[in-house]
């Protein structure tokens, strides 16, 4: 049986989809080797905005 989607949940958008990939592939290749924690993932994905020329002003970065 496939799962029940809830229609009225929130549902997140990317605002910058490659940002977010590229975050995403970070996570999964370095969460089996250390803690990341919310100021290492804040730091790398301000590393990685600023290789993809986003700028900081377009994101808002918070922890949670």
């Amino acid at each position: 049986m496939g799962k029940v989607i809830n229609s009225e949940a929130k549902r997140h958008k990317a605002v910058i989809p490659e940002l977010e990939l590229a975050l995403k592939e970070f996570v999964l290749i370095y969460q089996h080797r250390t803690i990341l924690s919310d100021t290492i993932l804040v730091e790398k994905a301000k590393q990685l905005a600023d290789e993809l020329n986003v700028s900081e002003r377009t994101l808002q970065f918070s922890s949670g």
